[in-house]
């Protein structure tokens, strides 16, 4: 979940309630695009392959059946 200004690391210094306030911590200080466009790049990229893989904006919860899990660990009986 991204918070506006999030894909540039935009920050509220802590603070989650910030949209009543007209100062600083609420200000987009558009400076830091061009400081974190690699950021900004990746984040475009993620909403981009979500676009194109419906599958990942599904409303219901996955369940079990949806899901497989793999991991990175093998059993030393397979590694011979």
């Amino acid at each position: 979940m991204l918070l506006g200004g999030d894909e540039f690391r935009r920050t509220q210094g802590g603070n989650n309630n910030a949209y009543c306030q007209d100062n600083e911590t609420s200000w987009y200080d558009w400076s830091c695009l061009e400081q974190h466009k690699d950021i900004y790049r990746f984040t475009r990229g993620m909403i981009a392959f979500r676009s194109v893989h419906p599958i990942l904006s599904k409303e219901q919860f996955y369940t079990d059946a949806d899901i497989h899990w793999f991991g990175s660990k093998r059993k030393i009986a397979q590694l011979g």
